[in-house]
């Protein structure tokens, strides 16, 4: 058998805080890849945003969350790492549903920057949290399980955005929400 890795057996199991990391990146993450991709569409056509206020809405909240990352590792440094992971994940889950809310792309603006905020808080704080969990003979293992639930994450929002009438592509570029 060449090639293909066998457990081992001796290997310790990963923590429950590591796997209770893993299912809270997945369930993040469905949550992200359910609402954002359809924000393009929403902002032009319910809220009457333009296209370079799209672009700025993303780019604004990717530079927030790498900005925000930096201090959030080292404040987790000084005051822990789990305040800030529950504090990253929590502002997210707070803030992401009341996407449903807005009215004018300022509003959406503000609710995408807030929540990638939470990702900034998060990610650094989480992944020395991980590499403190673990022995070093199983961070690969550990990393990868995080990994996983975000990929999980954007394997099932692919689901959520097929077309139940079987006309889609199984694209997230709006199948299911045409106006016919």
């Amino acid at each position: 058998m060449h090639g293909i890795i066998q457990p081992n057996a001796a290997s310790p199991l990963l923590p429950p805080t590591i796997k209770a990391l893993g299912w809270t990146s997945f369930l993040t993450d469905l949550s992200s890849e359910a609402i954002y991709p359809l924000l393009p569409t929403f902002l032009l056509r319910e809220l009457g945003g333009s296209t370079l206020f799209i672009g700025l809405i993303d780019g604004l909240a990717t530079a927030l969350a790498a900005i925000v990352r930096l201090p959030a590792g080292a404040l987790s440094d000084r005051f822990g790492r789990r305040r800030l992971v529950l504090f990253g994940y929590g502002l997210s889950a707070l803030i992401r549903p009341l996407m449903g809310l807005v009215a004018t792309p300022f509003e959406a603006l503000l609710v995408r920057a807030s929540d990638r905020i939470g990702k900034g808080i998060r990610g650094a704080p989480r992944d020395a949290l991980v590499t403190d969990l673990v022995q070093p003979t199983i961070r690969g293992r550990a990393f990868g399980h995080g990994l996983a639930g975000f990929c999980g994450g954007l394997r099932r929002a692919g689901c959520v955005y097929r077309n139940n009438d079987g006309g889609g592509d199984g694209d997230a570029s709006g199948g299911g929400l045409r106006n016919d």
